[in-house]
């Protein structure tokens, strides 16, 4: 890293405050602005500071930008994985992520569920109802045999889950395959919602 004059960081540190304040002011689009341009400075000057990343994708995050926001704050958070800030926000915007994905925005077979579905999983962030998500959408989009080894990862995974296990079920039901039906309903009769074995009827409480 170069040597950066006292001059120049002090205008680095002028820019920073005053996109702190567009942040403030909720003032999103003069904020990604301020945070591009402060980004592309800092980098003139051989600093590559995460924060700046982090202004970056917390500013697009609030412009509904969330999956360019979120390919920026993961490199971000593996730049400095002990800052307070950039991990919460890297939560927050995770949690975002995935709401798209499996919060019933997307229509069924929409392209963009690949994409969001891809993101979190390379980042090692997609969790079980991501994958019971883009199950859905391969099965709408006809895409069977995809949805089926994709559920097939899932249950080995997670075997103790009744969702998947029902999701698995459904696929199955398309592709005519009535014995898989039957494997998948059995398993998820002896699991609770929570993944848990059903208490017997006859045990005490």
């Amino acid at each position: 890293m170069r040597k950066v004059s006292n001059n120049r960081l002090q205008e680095l540190l002028e820019d920073w405050k005053r996109l702190l304040k567009a942040m403030e002011n909720r003032e999103y689009e003069e904020a990604k602005s301020l945070a591009d341009g402060l980004r592309a400075k800092s980098l003139s000057l051989g600093v590559n500071a995460p924060s700046t990343l982090w202004a970056v994708a917390a500013a697009k995050d609030n412009l509904g930008e969330v999956p360019a926001a979120f390919n920026i704050i993961l490199k971000a958070s593996n730049m400095d994985p002990f800052c307070p800030t950039i991990q919460q926000s890297f939560r927050i915007i995770t949690l975002r992520l995935r709401s798209l994905l499996t919060e019933g925005t997307l229509e069924l077979g929409e392209a963009k569920a690949a994409q969001y579905y891809n993101q979190l999983v390379a980042a090692d962030m997609a969790d079980l109802p991501c994958h019971l998500a883009m199950a859905r959408h391969l099965t709408h989009a006809g895409k069977l045999t995809q949805a089926m080894k994709l559920l097939d990862s899932v249950t080995q995974l997670f075997p103790k889950s009744k969702a998947a296990w029902k999701e698995k079920a459904k696929v199955a039901a398309v592709m005519g395959d009535t014995g898989l039906v039957a494997l998948c309903e059995a398993e998820a009769a002896t699991l609770s919602p929570l993944g848990l074995a059903p208490r017997p009827a006859s045990s005490p409480c």
